[in-house]
């Protein structure tokens, strides 16, 4: 059984003391200032280029006006010059680091950003003695950031192509090892968290074990062969939970998961009875560690031979209780999540962190303090998504 405790709502993030120079602030107004006079000014040129001498007065100067307007709704004031970590707060270790984009790496730069607000994952990276040779380009990377953070700096000096080699020889991805291609946030942080759960201890696996079990009409059909009493049962690890778009909203996605109506399963066993499945239920063995979600943004269809991406809008609660077979229920608490911008074939990965009760965008080297209203837009667009345990 799953369900949300808390409502949607998005907690305010606390406020902070801007310790920015002043002379970066002038430089930020006279760059803002700067762009939205060479944009007005471009298009009066071109409204000139393109209209009779005679007429040039009466169509300039509305286009001047429009461009003023547009620049004004393009460029608003906040474009940053820089990284957005001030110099005087650069040495906090709250706040996250960013990461260079080194050609197409977003994808992975996001990935790490949600490994790293794992405490459970960080932990066993920078720690656990049973870390396979394969994952040491990781726990390199940790080091790196670890360094970043002792010595009061904004971008993690790693190259990021040495995880992104890591993940291409993993048997379980397609990922290409060429940094010029762009690639999928989820297949790349699934085949690391695989990995990651199958080198942990035995123990660790069935803190991500789902139990199913599927009934089926056999009504007027003989008995199911290898399940007799017309229901099936099977158990899974499933680090990720994998949830279709059925509903704009989180909780009920994740309640249609777990209890599931099915459209179309069968089982045929000879051909000739056809038993449909009725209802299929899921239940984790035991509270897992870390809840990760992946909402399927992406779907193929077969007839047309064509990706597309589903934008919608979705619900996302701040807390998500599970209530496994054994033990009691558990509550988890979201404090990260990855956001794909743009349509597939392209665009970009950018995650979100919160830390010390704030939340932060890391978007490649990029790391800024987020207000209210861009987080609750940005939350409300997410691909993954990563929920701690609460104490």
């Amino acid at each position: 059984m799953v369900s949300s405790v808390s409502s949607s709502s998005v907690s305010p993030p606390h406020h902070t003391e801007d310790r920015s120079s002043p002379y970066k602030d002038l430089a930020i107004k006279v760059l803002q200032l700067a762009v939205r006079v060479l944009f007005v000014f471009s298009a009066i040129l071109m409204a000139a280029a393109l209209t009779p001498a005679a007429y040039t007065a009466v169509v300039v100067a509305p286009v001047a006006v429009g461009a003023a307007f547009l620049a004004a709704s393009f460029f608003p004031s906040s474009i940053p010059l820089e990284p957005s970590l001030g110099t005087s707060i650069a040495s906090s270790p709250e706040i996250p680091r960013g990461i260079k984009n080194i050609s197409n790496n977003c994808w992975l730069n996001a990935d790490l950003q949600l490994f790293l607000s794992s405490k459970w994952a960080s932990d066993f990276i920078r720690k656990s003695s049973c870390l396979p040779n394969t994952l040491l380009p990781l726990r390199e990377f940790y080091k790196a950031y670890d360094r970043t953070i002792e010595e009061g700096k904004k971008i993690v000096d790693f190259p990021s192509q040495k995880i992104r080699e890591m993940v291409a020889s993993f048997s379980n991805t397609s990922i290409n090892s060429s940094s010029s291609k762009q690639e999928d946030a989820h297949e790349g942080f699934s085949s690391i968290l695989d990995q990651i759960i199958s080198s942990a201890p035995a123990s660790f696996y069935r803190d991500w074990e789902i139990q199913e079990r599927t009934s089926y009409n056999t009504q007027g059909l003989p008995p199911l062969p290898d399940y007799p009493s017309g229901v099936s049962q099977k158990t899974q690890l499933t680090s990720i939970l994998s949830l279709p778009i059925s509903t704009p909203n989180l909780d009920q996605m994740l309640k249609d998961y777990f209890h599931e109506i099915p459209d179309d399963v069968y089982i045929t066993p000879n051909q000739v009875d056809f038993y449909r499945a009725e209802n299929i239920e899921r239940q984790y063995t035991r509270a897992p560690r870390e809840l990760w979600i992946h909402i399927k943004r992406f779907s193929y269809d077969f007839q047309t031979e064509v990706t597309s991406k589903n934008s919608i809008e979705i619900q996302i609660p701040d807390t998500i209780t599970i209530q496994p077979v054994e033990g009691e229920s558990t509550t988890y608490r979201l404090n990260a999540h990855v956001n794909h911008l743009g349509s597939y074939g392209g665009g970009h990965y950018v995650a979100y962190r919160e830390s010390a009760g704030k939340w932060y965008c890391c978007n490649d080297s990029w790391v800024t303090l987020m207000d209210l209203e861009s987080l609750k837009t940005a939350r409300s667009e997410a691909y993954l998504l990563h929920y701690e345990k609460m104490d």
